[in-house]
């Protein structure tokens, strides 16, 4: 049974036979006989979520050959007719069909990339090297713009450590061609429905890029409104800003308010009602030069007004291939103004309510 999936067809990619020299014909190895018998069969395995769950038929004595894992799974009793029954819930069933048709025939089948992901997990799971690297080699083949977040998320998610130079280099060939893609197609995927079932983890992971191709940052804010609002309902939440708010936390503040324009900051973030009274306020003061409010510390307050691919980042605030995660977050502060100012903190709020009230009326007229 083909896997559902909302995905294009993708490309063929050659199974690990079509990469042997062709041999002479031959009668079928015992190993390959056994696939999908009953004959001999020493273990069931019950694979996949009710109301989804495969049976399939198993002989230890080759899977253990091929798997660690399956070497350590428990052997029946010689003496008596019953087999184990073993459970898997966390692996798809044609996923884990996958994984038994390339022990017992060295074959695999990879219809689409969504598949490919679900049996490089259960290739992960069991310690099946050839396999894992099989499907990496699919995934940096077939990557495109159209599915780019999915194999992002699971990569993000599931990226192994391995000791095979190998696989590592596999792993990164396929992060490099998903950061790649995610910088050159940013405003079309911010914008794709794909995007808005990310978790906040991943969504950080891209928002807080410094390489993304965007016309404008309001496409950045833009973006995590409308996930805000697809999260509220996942959390079963009024769909109201101070809901918006909270659901981003401080996803919030990845985006670079300081290089929008007054038009687009008060069209956008400042009319929007997710940020509060004192954000719209610090904003504004450093558009109008006044640096004495700020919303972050020193060193993460640089960011917000370094335009994306700006190629003169200093070094130690680049993105890295694997960016901070969420706990890395600097928390908002305000800092004293120095005693030098000649104007006091009441005259600089007026002045720059002022220009923003200004602005507004500019706007309706």
């Amino acid at each position: 049974m083909s896997p559902r999936s909302n995905l294009q067809p993708v490309a063929d990619f050659p199974t690990y036979c079509d990469r042997v020299p062709t041999a002479t014909p031959s009668a079928p190895n015992f190993e390959v006989m056994l696939f999908n018998s009953e004959e001999q069969s020493d273990v069931v395995f019950l694979v996949g979520e009710e109301p989804d769950v495969w049976r399939f038929p198993c002989h230890l004595r080759v899977l253990s050959s091929m798997s660690p894992v399956f070497h350590s799974l428990p052997i029946y009793d010689l003496r008596s007719s019953s087999k184990v029954v073993l459970t898997v819930t966390d692996i798809k069933p044609y996923a884990f069909e996958n994984l038994l048709r390339f022990l017992y025939t060295k074959e695999v089948t990879l219809p689409s990339v969504e598949a490919a992901l679900h049996t490089l997990y259960a290739a992960h799971k069991f310690i099946v090297s050839e396999l894992s690297a099989l499907c990496f080699r699919f995934l940096s083949y077939n990557i495109r713009e159209e599915n780019v977040l999915l194999v992002f998320q699971y990569m993000m998610r599931n990226v192994v450590t391995s000791t095979h130079s190998e696989m590592t280099n596999l792993q990164d060939e396929v992060m490099t061609k998903c950061f790649n893609l995610l910088d050159k197609h940013a405003e079309t995927i911010l914008q794709s429905e794909d995007f808005l079932n990310l978790d906040n983890t991943t969504v950080y992971d891209i928002v807080s890029r410094d390489t993304l191709h965007l016309s404008s940052e309001r496409a950045v804010f833009n973006a995590l409104l409308s996930w805000a609002c697809q999260e509220c309902k996942r959390q079963r939440q009024e769909i109201t800003p101070e809901n918006k708010r909270r659901v981003l936390g401080q996803l919030l503040y990845c985006v670079r308010y300081l290089v929008m324009t007054l038009e687009e900051f008060a069209q956008g973030p400042a009319a929007s009602g997710v940020l509060n009274e004192q954000e719209v306020f610090a904003i504004i003061t450093n558009f109008s030069g006044d640096t004495c409010f700020q919303i972050f510390d020193q060193e993460l307050g640089k960011r917000m007004s370094v335009k994306r691919q700006d190629r003169n980042i200093p070094s130690s605030s680049i993105s890295s291939p694997f960016p901070l995660s969420s706990n890395d977050f600097i928390k908002i502060s305000r800092k004293d103004c120095s005693k030098s100012k000649t104007k006091s903190v009441t005259k600089k709020m007026c002045r720059c309510l002022g220009i923003f009230i200004i602005y507004l009326f500019q706007l309706i007229d």
